[in-house]
């Protein structure tokens, strides 16, 4: 489901800068690991298991502003009763934001991934 960054590609500025595979690709897993999480899913099935590609998009770094935004709001379900709950993969294209991926979920829920960029060769280069 790629709905979110579907329709941020139909933005003018996100077809000019090619923003669908970084900014609308992030939110989409993003949403996908917060819905999840307050969807109640991971409570529901414990056993089931998720890895998120792309370093799980934006998570890591929208991750303070739900926690907070669940605190005001008194929600039951906050990120930080799920994080040790999912895997992301650590394709991020960026050691700090890999290690605060790191930081957040756990070394052990971090595993190699791969994949073949439609950014033209220059950014397959840069993201290994």
């Amino acid at each position: 489901p790629r709905e979110l960054a579907r329709a941020l590609d139909n933005i003018e500025s996100f077809k000019r800068h090619r923003l669908f595979h970084t900014v609308g690709v992030g939110a989409e897993h993003a949403r996908a690991v917060v819905n999840l999480m307050m969807g109640g899913v991971f409570d529901e099935f414990p056993k089931l298991r998720f890895c998120f590609y792309h370093g799980a998009g934006v998570f890591s770094g929208i991750y303070g502003r739900i926690q907070r935004l669940c605190e005001l709001t008194g929600e039951a379900r906050k990120p930080s009763d799920y994080t040790g709950h999912f895997w992301a993969d650590a394709l991020t294209c960026d050691s700090n934001v890999l290690e605060d991926l790191i930081r957040l979920i756990g070394d052990d829920k971090v595993v190699t991934g791969s994949d073949y960029l439609p950014l033209g060769a220059e950014s397959r280069r840069t993201c290994r």
